[in-house]
């Protein structure tokens, strides 16, 4: 033991002298001379050899150790050169001692924070080398043994102290005339006066004082008394112990105590310590209120901690008396003590602890109650502060510090146009009203409630237009209903009249309601002035919130936000429910009514439509329901009666409890409450858990069904865009449909019998290709009923088409469009390019414009078909086919020698409202010239082109509309005609190297050059050209929305202006056309890039529904990520060679190896060849190839012959490189062979893989 005292000794003398010193003078407050430092001067003045003068191993023996427990008083002299100098010698050798050790004691505690420094360090950098791959191996062998080399230095730092603290138990206590022993006494108001009064007597002036505690001194009379006592041990035992030493063990780390639970009192302005601890002492009798105080302190900010014993049974009742006492003087909050969970699981991911988290706290109750109530109520905005947790990113908005939020409930029709977040705050801008939420805490000093305040102050300055702010704000204000004001509510009522709001609150009712407390009312609301007229309704709600806080509700009335009147729903008929027999004898006893074929007269056609359209009317009548209008108050899909009442049960128990007072009968009110809340909490969690278990029985039955649809974000995805004015909507309406001169035209004198008849196989396949679960026209009727009426009776319906077409009219009553306006989800919603107008049809007069569209289609291939650059509305082509006369000419291109290379620029053209600006008289025109199309047809053309109309739904009711151009998005015919007004032109001449190619109304600009210069000029004829046709004909180009990028693998500047005509274009480096990102060196690199980021968000989205356990079954596992594979491999018989770079290949690797584990269940730790194998997902880079090589036989006839070859292809390479794979070989073991893996009757039970196999 003593050569470890001396080795500790020696490694201490090694120290610089300087620092020790200068450590204890800074902890000790000493004034050193001028001249020179204390040590010195003890030095100077006495040798070091002095007769009587210890030595430091007898130094350590006697008493004093270098761990020793010393420190000094904050009323102790000040040593001074002048006391050193007149003290004895055995004084000043103690003193010296003294010095040493706690310099020692100082220094070595910063060694042991600088080693727990340097190894937090070095953790940190090895989690950063597992992150980053491409680390040397020596960095991260390196930093594995240095972190092993901190862990054996403390681990013999652990054994010194060890040998210490015996050693120091053996010695003796220092002399009563070498040191004073007092009990340290902190200066506190706490103390009484005798108290602070301290003997001067008892302290010697120019001497330290060692401060020992009760303990120590137990400790040092027990050591007395074991010396006292002689040893029944022998000398021989004695010498063999000391030659044979036990070893030291190694401490255990000592659990860290819980802290218990307190209140924190902060001092306001111009109180003190002093005067607020007395208010406590002497008026405040804790054990009334039902606590404990274990303990009062003094918080380095001057507050008063007051830590509750564990006999403590109504901390809220305390807090709130303490409240009550102190008032305006302090500020009482609530602490309570929190724990933090470490999970060393490598297995285990965030996202389920979060889960299960989220299942144990209570807490989390509330915010399923806000999501239901939100729901019943039908919120469409919802300001929160201090929420328990947050919910999806893409509709909740966050402040910096997490304690206030805004969840957008309807982001459709709530679309937010800007947002904002500071410490607090966070607000949002949408139908031109920026709204706040606050939310202020109230366990902050003023001086950081003041800076919160200015910012937010701040915020709402430089905000324009109107604004409404609401959250909890921890004030009191008579202004909102509180009795009196403090100084927080004074500065708030300050900001709002800086900043123009008014507050809305109204009443006196309390929005802050616990239990056996007294309520208040924190949560306010301002609007602006402007604004303030136009909300209504301010109102705090009663309901059951399962927090102590109440909702408030109000209205906004405005003309950008106020909800629409009831609109006429359709009456859509509820096929699944059809009765066929009823169906059936509905249809034979209207069939007389009809009669025979007309004879003739548009009028006896429209007679013959009119009535089979009432008689399929009465047949719907009397065989199927109507589905009922959508609800204006959707529950939750967890939401049950059992959940109703046990929420009202708490709501009453919970009034109950407030209104109580202290007794028995409210401790049972309260016992009852916290029961009902719990039963109510585990109500929720159960009908979770079952919702959650029909979903997957439901996603095993049907993949594309509700689930698919709630991780996708495809339920609510089509909703009607927000609410705008009638003048708002005529201005929309008409900019999309402009209005054009209609040319009058006498319908030929064809003879009837000349026009040949619809048959009853051009009927079948008319009727029989409609789509199933479409949104019907204006009369209801779905394509299902049609069906129904082909299958019984088709007589009725080809009579009625037959005698439109003899007569060559289109019935009016399937010319009128219902508009519904689709927002794009970009730009500003006031502008009509932020939606997309579909018509909605009459299902019947949809089967008739199938009929006449295959007459058409034979009539244009018969004259010479469309252009062969036009990629769109085609059978056979694609947008693939568009992007490869890209690729093509960009091969052409480079296919010279380096000298010759030529550069094409690429150039994409925006047509302003194309399909709605075409006129009915050019379209008509080229049917007639061009095309030639039979006169029958084109008679009924020019009618189904004459007195179309819609109507659309504004605040103010229905409004109606002619149309007089443009082809109707969701018609039939209306991609043919498109096709054959905008054939011309794709014909037009073009210069030497210039070409168009089109799909549907994009365009794009494809002109080639020996330079940059060359190719600018040959693009501005092409470019006068396009624009003359495009003026000829009433469109108008987007010049600011054109791009340009310049396609070469000639290593010249790709950056640079390019003019067109008066406009000048800065060519970017990649461009998006047709869904592709095409680079200037067509590399692809952004395009897997961008693939690669959709797919990952696929597989994210769809992963919420195949759990590892209790999740569908793994043929719906490969069948869902199947949606996601397709988003990877989009356009992949364009890019496929760029996978031969592993760079690229590894990208799309990693996000189908996500979709992979899903499918498999199988832990993150498996290999990628392995996981693959297992889940049945073939290689994205294989089946890249493989769609390649598809589309290189397209012109082979057998297609299905096609693709089972490269199929069977696919998978003799994969079995070929699964051979190879040196990784996954265990799994090789079981599954050598692909084929029969993957054509297996069996699937993967839901529990996985490890469950299959062990």
């Amino acid at each position: 033991m003593e050569n470890i005292l001396k080795i500790i000794k020696k490694n201490d003398e090694a120290t610089d002298k300087e620092e020790e010193l200068g450590a204890f003078g800074r902890s000790t407050k000493m004034r050193r001379s001028p001249q020179r430092s204390v040590k010195e001067a003890m030095r100077a003045d006495i040798p070091d050899e002095t007769p009587g003068r210890p030595n430091k191993e007898e130094a350590s023996s006697s008493g004093v150790t270098d761990r020793a427990e010393m420190a000094l008083p904050c009323s102790a002299p000040v040593l001074e050169v002048s006391s050193v100098r007149n003290a004895s010698p055995e004084q000043m050798d103690l003193d010296t001692n003294r010095v040493e050790v706690h310099s020692t004691v100082l220094a070595r505690a910063e060694e042991e924070r600088l080693i727990r420094k340097c190894a937090a360090v070095v953790k940190r950098m090895r989690s950063a080398t597992f992150l980053q791959r491409n680390v040397s191996k020596g960095v991260k062998n390196g930093l594995m043994e240095l972190e092993e080399l901190l862990d054996r230095i403390s681990f013999y730092r652990r054994t010194w102290r060890a040998a210490e603290d015996d050693c120091r138990a053996e010695t003796v206590a220092l002399p009563a005339e070498n040191a004073a022993c007092v009990k340290r006494t902190a200066d506190s108001p706490l103390q009484s006066e005798q108290g602070k009064k301290r003997k001067e007597d008892d302290v010697p002036e120019g001497d330290f004082v060692e401060v020992v505690s009760k303990a120590q001194k137990k400790k040092a009379k027990k050591d007395k008394k074991k010396q006292r006592t002689p040893s029944p041990e022998t000398p021989l035992s004695k010498n063999k112990e000391a030659a044979n030493p036990k070893p030291v063990a190694e401490k255990t780390r000592k659990r860290r105590r819980t802290r218990p639970s307190a209140l924190l009192i902060k001092p306001t302005e111009g109180k003190t310590f002093a005067e607020v601890l007395s208010e406590i002492r002497y008026r405040m009798k804790p054990e009334e209120n039902g606590a404990e105080v274990s303990s009062i302190r003094k918080t380095r900010s001057g507050g008063v901690l007051v830590e509750l014993g564990p006999k403590t049974t109504s901390k809220s009742t305390f807090c709130e008396a303490v409240k009550g006492l102190l008032g305006e003087k302090a500020l009482v909050s609530s602490l309570e003590p929190m724990c933090s969970l470490e999970i060393r699981d490598c297995l285990t991911e965030k996202v389920e602890v979060e889960e299960a988290l989220k299942r144990e706290c209570p807490e989390v109750t509330n915010a399923r109650l806000l999501a239901q109530f939100a729901a019943e109520v039908n919120a469409d905005l919802v300001l929160i502060s201090e929420q328990y947790r947050n919910k999806d990113p893409s509709s909740w908005y966050l402040d910096l510090s997490g304690t206030a939020a805004i969840w957008v409930r309807d982001d459709v029709r709530l679309r937010v146009l800007a947002e904002g977040r500071g410490d607090g705050f966070v607000w949002i801008r949408c139908l031109g009203i920026t709204f706040f939420s606050v939310y202020l805490t109230p366990n902050e000093a003023i001086p950081d409630f003041r800076r919160r305040l200015d910012a937010l102050e701040d915020a709402v300055s430089s905000t324009e237009g109107r604004i409404l702010v609401g959250g909890d704000f921890n004030a009191r204000a008579l202004e909102w209903g509180m009795p009196q004001s403090n100084s927080r509510g004074k500065r708030i009522l300050e900001m709002a009249a800086r900043t123009g709001l008014v507050i809305l609150n109204t009443g006196s009712t309390p929005t802050f309601r616990r239990p056996g407390c007294e309520g208040s009312i924190p949560d306010i609301t301002f609007a602006s002035e402007s604004l303030a007229s136009s909300v209504d309704g301010w109102r705090v709600l009663e309901d059951f919130s399962a927090s102590d806080h109440q909702y408030i509700a109000f209205e906004v009335f405005d003309a950008t936000c106020r909800r629409a009147p009831t609109r006429r729903s359709p009456c859509v008929w509820n096929v699944a429910k059809v009765n066929i027999g009823r169906f059936v004898e509905a249809l034979g006893a209207g069939r007389a009514a009809l009669g025979g074929t007309p004879g003739g007269g548009g009028v006896a056609a429209d007679t013959v439509v009119n009535s089979m359209m009432n008689l399929i009317t009465t047949a719907c009548e009397a065989s199927m329901p109507r589905r009922g209008p959508r609800r204006d108050k959707p529950s939750m899909y967890w939401w049950t009666a059992e959940i109703a009442d046990l929420r009202k049960e708490c709501h009453k128990l919970r009034r109950l409890a407030q209104r109580l007072y202290a007794n028995e009968e409210a401790c049972a009110i309260k016992e009852q409450y916290r029961s009902a809340k719990r039963r109510l909490r585990s109500a929720i969690n159960k009908s979770k858990a079952r919702g959650w278990q029909n979903l997957v029985n439901e996603v095993n039955d049907d993949p594309w069904g509700l689930g698919y649809k709630l991780v996708t974000r495809k339920i609510g995805a089509l909703r009607k865009p927000c609410i705008l004015s009638t003048d708002q909507m005529d201005r929309i309406v008409r900019a999309l449909f402009p209005r054009h001169p209609v040319r009058v035209d006498v319908n030929s004198a064809e003879s009837v019998v000349d026009c040949p008849l619809f048959t009853m196989g051009e009927l079948e396949e008319a009727v029989l290709t409609m789509k199933n679960r479409k949104a019907p026209g204006p009369d209801g009727i779905p394509a299902e009923v049609y069906k129904l009426v082909f299958r019984q009776r088709p007589e009725l319906l080809l009579e009625a088409f037959n005698a439109c077409l003899k007569e060559g009219i289109f019935p009016c009553r399937w010319k009128v469009a219902r508009l519904a306006l689709i927002s794009k989800g970009k730009g500003d919603p006031e502008l009509p390019s932020a939606y997309r107008p579909l018509c909605m049809l009459d299902t019947a007069g949809k089967v008739l414009e199938k009929l006449i569209r295959s007459r058409l289609a034979e009539a244009i291939r018969a004259a010479g078909d469309l252009s062969a650059r036009q990629f769109g509305f085609r059978t056979g082509k694609s947008t693939v086919d568009a992007v490869m006369e890209v690729v093509d000419a960009f091969n052409r291109a480079g296919a010279h020698s380096r000298r010759s290379r030529r550069i094409v620029l690429l150039i994409t053209l925006d047509v302003r409202n194309a399909f709605n600006s075409v006129r009915w008289t050019d379209m008509l025109g080229t049917l007639e010239n061009f095309f030639h199309v039979p006169s029958y047809l084109l008679r009924i053309l020019r009618d189904y082109l004459k007195d179309r109309s819609l109507f659309y739904e504004t605040l103010e009711g229905q409004r109606r509309m002619e149309i007089t151009s443009g082809v109707a998005q969701g018609s039939i015919l209306g991609p043919d005609l498109w096709n054959a007004s905008y054939d011309s032109l794709l014909r037009l001449d073009m210069p030497e190297e210039s070409r168009l190619v089109g799909y549907a109304d994009d365009v794009a600009a494809l002109v080639a050059g020996r330079t940059v210069e060359q190719a600018q000029s040959r693009l501005g004829i092409l470019m006068r050209r396009v624009s003359g046709w495009m003026t000829a004909r009433g469109f108008n180009l987007a010049l600011e929305k054109t791009e340009v990028v310049i396609l070469t693998r000639r290593r010249i500047p790709t950056l640079r202006p390019i003019s067109i005509g008066e406009l000048t274009i800065e060519s970017k480096p990649v461009i998006k056309y047709l869904g592709l990102m095409l680079d200037s060196k067509m590399s692809f690199f952004e395009q897997i890039k961008a693939a690669a980021d959709r797919a990952a968000a696929g597989v994210a989205a769809l992963s919420r529904l195949m759990a590892n356990v209790r999740g569908p079954i793994s043929t719906r596992r490969r069948l869902l990520m199947g949606a996601t594979q397709s988003v990877l491999l989009y356009g992949a018989e364009v890019w496929a060679d760029a996978l031969d770079k592993e760079v690229h290949r590894k990208r799309l690797a990693q996000v189908q190896r996500r979709g992979a584990l899903r499918v498999a269940s199988a832990y993150r730790t498996i290999s990628e060849p392995a996981v693959m194998v297992i889940a049945g997902v073939i290689p994205v880079a294989l089946l890249a190839k493989e769609r390649k090589a598809i589309y290189r036989r397209k012109s082979e006839s057998l297609r299905e012959v096609v693709a089972r070859e490269e199929r069977q292809r696919t998978l003799n390479e994969w079995q070929l490189s699964w051979q190879n794979e040196p990784r996954g070989r265990w799994t090789a073991r079981l599954i050598d062979k692909l084929d029969p893996w993957l054509s297996r009757k069996h699937v993967l039970p839901a529990q996985g893989w490890e469950g299959a196999i062990s």
